[in-house]
Order: C-alpha cells, then structure tokens, then sequence
C-alpha cells in the first residue's frame, strides 16, 4: 500500500469516526428534545468541532499527497535508474606526447679493404702475407727432413730441397740434419701472395710509407749504420715489425722485389746460412 492510499484510509476513518460522534449527539439532542418538547438547533460546540476534525483531514492529506509527489519526482522510477555520480579520475585520460627513445643503430661489420693503388693487389686468404707466414706456411712449423737441405757443417738449412718456380715459397730453416727442423722464416719472390693491404712484390716504397706509418728504412750503406736496429747488407730494405715477429720487403729500385717473414731479431737482407 502507498503513502497516499494509507493517509486516505487514516482519513476516511477519522471523517467516519467524526460523523459518527456528530450523529450520536444530534440523536441525543433530538431525543432529549423530544422528552422536553422543546426542538432546537445543535450545541454549536460540537458543530466547530466537527468543522476543525474535517480541515485538519483535509491538511493531512494535502500534506501527504505534496510529500508523496516531492518523492515520485526526485527518486527513482521503474523506468530510469538512479543517476550515479563519479568521483574517481576520469574514464579517459587526457592526451600526452609519447616520447619513443632512440633506437640505438648497429653499425655494420665491414671487412678490411685494401688501400688503393695500381701498385697493390687483394689477394684471395690461401695467398695472404702475415707476421706468421705466407698461405699455408707458418715461422716456427715443423718440416719433414726430407724437405731440408742442411748446409755445411751447421745447424741451418734451406726449404724446400729442390728450388721451383718463382711462385714457390722458400726460406732458412733451424735444426736441419734433425729429425724436427723447424722454419726460420718465410720468402716471397711472387706477386701473388699479398697483405691483407695489397702490398707484396711490386708495390713501391712511396706506397709502403703511406700505409705503414711505423715503416723502417735502411739502405745498403754499410754494415756499421743500421736503421732503428734494422740493417741492409746487400740491398736496401723497409721492414715492419709486431711483438717478436717482423716483415721485411727488399728493395730494388725502391720497389719490393722480396718479402721475408721472420723473428724480428733477423729482420733485414740476411745472407742466409754461413
């Protein structure tokens, strides 16, 4: 039941309830009238009272149904849900700059290249020069005997044991007349064989001096007056050096006609074995 239709009915029975009373007395009233014989009009008491019950119903329920309306238009109906108030941060935060850091770039891998010059030739890796050897011929590699020839009466000999052409890789060896003689270094009379520069038979000084910046030059001006402890015995010579190794180019002309790879305490135009 609704607020409305319970102050009616509290109404209703409080009129019914007045009615009543103003009946009972008006029939007393008439009844005593009658006895008496004398008719006259109701107690005007009772009249103002009947009056005052009927205005303060009708207040009530005038009260009732205002306060009953103040409801059905401020809550909720059946149709339309309560609204809801948010007050935690918004749904959709507000635009920002995205700052991305950089993305750090790889730089490539680029293989040595050999400087430019019509005197210097790139050379495949089975023909490489290095501080310990020549292709596949390494300072300090054990040889069969058979492939030494020992000098007279000493320890020193030369490899191979019968010369070949001007392709062929040559040099001293130590222990020779042993059963292990071991290359002392390694010579190169062809221009195939390179660094991994280009340099090799060919290539001028001027050219070595530009891509060697701690080249050594010594010319052949007497035994007494090497070069930074690099000496030219017969022929003037330029020679590098790493750690205990060395490369020597043997000059003619001031172009390499000789590449010896070796000990860097043998760099220079050696005689060989004595």
């Amino acid at each position: 039941m609704t607020i409305q239709e319970e102050l009616k009915t509290a109404a209703d029975a409080t009129r019914r309830e007045v009615e009543a009373q103003v009946d009972t007395g008006a029939a007393l009233e008439a009844t005593r009238a009658r006895a008496i014989g004398i008719r006259r009009r109701p107690d005007g008491r009772v009249l103002l009272t009947v009056a005052a019950s009927v205005v303060l119903i009708a207040g009530l329920a005038t009260f009732a149904l205002l306060r009953d309306d103040d409801v059905v238009r401020t809550g909720p109906t059946a149709t339309q849900p309560p609204t809801t108030v948010t007050t935690g941060p918004p749904t959709s935060s507000p635009s920002s700059t995205t700052i991305q850091a950089p993305v750090p770039t790889v730089a490539p891998t680029v293989a040595p290249t050999a400087a430019t010059g019509d005197d210097l030739v790139t050379a495949p890796a089975d023909l490489r020069i290095d501080f310990d050897g020549a292709a596949d011929r390494r300072v300090g590699e054990v040889l069969d005997p058979s492939e030494v020839t020992p000098h007279v009466d000493s320890g020193c000999g030369y490899w191979p044991t019968e010369p070949g052409d001007v392709d062929q890789l040559h040099g001293l060896v130590e222990g020779a007349g042993t059963s292990s003689p071991r290359i002392t270094d390694v010579r190169i009379d062809s221009s195939r064989y390179r660094t991994v520069s280009g340099v090799g038979v060919g290539t001028r000084l001027a050219t070595l001096q530009r891509i060697y910046g701690d080249l050594v030059v010594d010319r052949a001006d007497g035994w007494d007056s090497p070069t930074g402890g690099l000496l030219a015995s017969y022929l003037d010579v330029a020679a590098i050096r790493s750690g205990d190794r060395a490369i020597t180019f043997v000059l003619r002309d001031d172009v390499v006609s000789t590449v010896k790879v070796g000990a860097a305490e043998f760099w220079g135009d050696d005689e060989g074995c004595v």
